[in-house]
């Protein structure tokens, strides 16, 4: 089963399938070109889940591919040919195809679909009960509803999980189903599949029909679906791409950073260059003191004084503020 190939862009005149990630109910007034849906963010917007659970069915008539509808989502009311679920929590729907990847389950699952493809996902109560039968019934049996649509293609590599009622179909691919813990599945469970691929250990079943025998792809516990292992190996590989993309954009915002600080320094020393320039000490040159100052004797100075006091000092000693007087009078 091939699910159409969606450009999630504003649609053009071409071939191409176009799809509207819906962010807010004003992303739904206008849904003229598109084929598709991304209603991821709806499962987190009560406007949009509110708007959802009473909108027009009219105008929703050109839709064909739904991603993560969840349950505001009226799929059976509307001809939906393609939903997909990825990444977040799966209880069921009806579309013509649907396909699961690493999703939490929530039992019971009930579908209403002709191909269904379960892949990397594990129920949302894993924990252990005491009735451990009756738990394994909810969380893993698929039951088909059957409304619109006859299942006939059926693909999934979870171990334990099973189509309830024995339904009669074209193509079964997965591993072997299984009763309870330790109960392998009868040989009833498959008599009504044309075509069967198992993988897994242990093929003592008979079969009549077309059948195939697969290798495991990893080991598996008798207690826990055989892609747990995968899907946590798949969380941690999210996790760790999600921190080195941090790293990564904090490194570059490091080194931008130290660039604009490599960028001022240099600066700052151009800077400090030209300065240097500015003060640095002109050539001194050689003169003579003789040519510049005249010398005084102090005869001269207290005849000088003498005169500007108009007394005569030759017989006292000259004073210091006869010498700042002169000064100031020049």
């Amino acid at each position: 089963m091939q699910f159409p190939t969606i450009s999630w862009t504003t649609p053009k005149d071409d071939n191409k399938l176009y799809g509207l990630k819906v962010e807010s109910v004003a992303d739904l007034e206008n849904l003229k070109g598109y084929y598709a849906l991304d209603l991821s963010f709806a499962r987190i917007n009560q406007e949009i889940k509110g708007y959802l659970s009473s909108f027009d069915y009219e105008k929703f008539s050109q839709i064909r591919y739904v991603k993560n509808p969840g349950l505001s989502f009226p799929c059976s009311e509307l001809q939906i040919d393609w939903a997909e679920f990825e990444n977040t929590e799966f209880s069921g729907a009806s579309a013509k195809n649907i396909k699961v990847d690493n999703c939490h389950t929530c039992p019971p699952i009930r579908v209403d679909c002709e191909s269904l493809v379960i892949h990397n996902c594990i129920p949302a109560d894993v924990e252990v009960v005491r009735d451990e039968n009756v738990n394994l019934v909810n969380r893993f049996t698929i039951w088909c509803a059957e409304k619109k649509y006859h299942i006939n293609y059926f693909k999934s590599n979870w171990y334990r999980l099973k189509i309830a009622g024995n339904p009669k179909m074209k193509y079964y691919e997965g591993l072997l189903m299984r009763d309870g813990y330790n109960g392998q599945a009868k040989t009833e469970n498959y008599k009504n599949i044309e075509s069967v691929k198992l993988h897994g250990p242990n093929y003592n079943l008979e079969f009549t029909k077309n059948m195939e025998l697969g290798e495991p792809n990893c080991a598996f516990s008798g207690y826990t679906p055989l892609v747990l292992m995968s899907v946590i190996q798949n969380k941690i590989d999210q996790a760790l791409k999600l921190q080195e993309e941090k790293f990564e954009s904090k490194s570059a915002n490091f080194e931008s950073k130290i660039s604009d600080l490599e960028s001022k320094i240099i600066d700052l020393e151009v800077k400090n260059t030209n300065l240097e320039f500015k003060i640095s000490p002109l050539p001194v040159q050689s003169y003579e003191f003789e040519n510049i100052f005249h010398k005084i004797n102090e005869d001269e100075l207290k005849s000088v004084i003498s005169k500007l006091r108009r007394v005569l000092i030759s017989d006292r000693q000259l004073m210091a503020v006869d010498i700042r007087e002169y000064i100031l009078r020049k």
